[in-house]
């Protein structure tokens, strides 16, 4: 991972912690997504992988856009909240450690995570999903 992408402070916070993708349960690693093996991927390529697939889904942004997104862009703002999702869902992340390391009110990172549930509704936004958090996952596989 290049030093200048973006969620860099966040891994690197993370990496600094007694225990990177450390869940709510400090004496327990997180299983990273349902029916997944548990690995212990470094922070930061779980968040390159999971900004990676996200981006697939979303050509037209950068992952500096998707990282940060700028205030009126919706489309940008949603893939960064799919981003969370799938760091939190996918891989185990803590919502309330997400929160502080991206500098962020726990509650928006919360708004984030039912965002995207509420969108599951559409079948075409859960196959959406269900490919960029596989795209993540096979990522990180083929570096094992």
């Amino acid at each position: 991972m290049t030093n200048d992408l973006p969620f860099l402070s966040l891994a690197q916070a993370l990496e600094r912690t007694s225990s990177p993708l450390q869940s709510e349960n400090p004496d327990r690693r997180p299983s990273h997504g349902p029916g997944s093996p548990s690995h212990d991927w470094p922070a930061d390529r779980v968040i390159e992988a999971a900004l990676k697939a996200v981006q697939s889904g979303f050509p037209h942004l950068s992952i500096t856009d998707i990282a940060h997104p700028p205030r009126q862009w919706l489309d940008a703002a949603l893939a960064r909240q799919i981003a969370i999702h799938i760091l939190v869902h996918q891989f185990g992340f803590s919502r309330n450690r997400l929160a502080r390391e991206l500098g962020r009110a726990r509650a928006s990172t919360f708004r984030a995570l039912e965002v995207v549930d509420e969108r599951m509704i559409s079948p075409e936004f859960e196959d959406s999903y269900a490919t960029m958090a596989a795209r993540a996952r096979d990522a990180l596989k083929e570096h094992d």
